[in-house]
């Protein structure tokens, strides 16, 4: 519990704190993350100075780690969101983690997936203010387990958020982040292939959808253009409805070199086309918005 000695949380110390359970950051990555906020950290050593604060001994509220150089060529530190940071999220001493999140350093076969979701996360993120959407009800990689409707095995989205417009349009999304490690088909794996996937996601999609509460799955790959076309080809060749755009597909590479992905089409649909992230239809929807930096509006939900 926290006692009379600890520091009290200033807004831009919750901010922080909900930007790290999101996901691991490095220095560049909070910078970029930040910058839309009332009060963003203008500069590398003022940061440095409040993470070190957050690190010390007493406070506790986030961990320092450190990425290996195979990971990320200069190997810089990355930043997590502590036990006690979560409890003083949650208002709960003795609130567990939702799912399968977890604290602590990132086993080293998962770096090179969790720096790339990093990425992701910044981007949608950072990038929503500027065209006056707000994204909320975020949910990291762990935290949100939906039923496949097959015993035994869950799906487990790498990123989940709600992207609002100025009308009050909301639109869900469950990112699925890919390095090519899994294959479009198996036999012998069928429940670890892109095709199983496809199907759980499409069945829960249709159980969902009557109470409006459908989605679009993203699939960003690092891999390259070739990766994309597969998985579409994989997508049409199993989905129920294969004009239907429920899965959409770009490249980590190219999402991170457009000014928006919001807006840009970058993401090749089912149907052939190229499309942004929300529908063209919509695009007339947007105004500005009061930007709103609490993306887990009520905390209490992440028990």
């Amino acid at each position: 519990m926290p006692n009379a000695s600890e520091p009290k949380p200033t807004a831009r110390d919750r901010w922080l704190l909900q930007a790290l359970y999101l996901s691991p950051l490095t220095t560049t990555q909070i910078l970029s993350f930040c910058r839309h906020w009332p009060a963003p950290f203008s500069h590398f050593k003022t940061l440095n100075r409040r993470l070190q604060k957050l690190c010390s001994p007493g406070t506790d509220w986030i961990s320092r780690h450190t990425y290996a150089r195979t990971t990320v060529s200069t190997g810089p530190s990355y930043y997590r969101v502590a036990e006690r940071g979560y409890e003083l999220l949650t208002g709960d001493a003795f609130a567990l983690p939702p799912g399968n999140y977890s604290f602590g350093e990132i086993p080293f076969g998962l770096e090179k997936h969790s720096f790339g979701l990093a990425q992701i996360i910044v981007r949608m993120i950072g990038s929503a203010p500027e065209c006056g959407l707000l994204v909320t009800d975020c949910r990291p990689d762990g935290a949100v387990v939906l039923d496949s409707g097959e015993r035994g095995r869950a799906l487990i989205p790498d990123f989940t958020c709600c992207v609002a417009c100025g009308t009050g349009r909301r639109f869900h999304y469950c990112f699925e982040f890919d390095r090519g490690t899994r294959r479009q088909r198996s036999v012998t794996a069928h429940k670890e292939s892109l095709a199983w996937m496809i199907k759980r996601y499409e069945a829960r999609h249709y159980a969902v959808e009557a109470a409006g509460l459908g989605f679009v799955v993203p699939f960003v790959t690092s891999v390259g253009p070739r990766r994309v076309r597969q998985f579409m080809e994989t997508v049409r060749s199993t989905v129920i409805e294969p004009r239907r755009k429920l899965f959409l597909a770009t490249t980590l590479d190219l999402l991170l070199r457009v000014q928006n992905p919001f807006r840009e089409s970058i993401f090749l649909a089912q149907d052939g086309s190229l499309v942004p992230l929300l529908p063209e239809y919509h695009c007339s929807d947007y105004r500005p918005a009061a930007y709103q930096p609490d993306l887990i509006a009520d905390p209490t939900r992440l028990r």
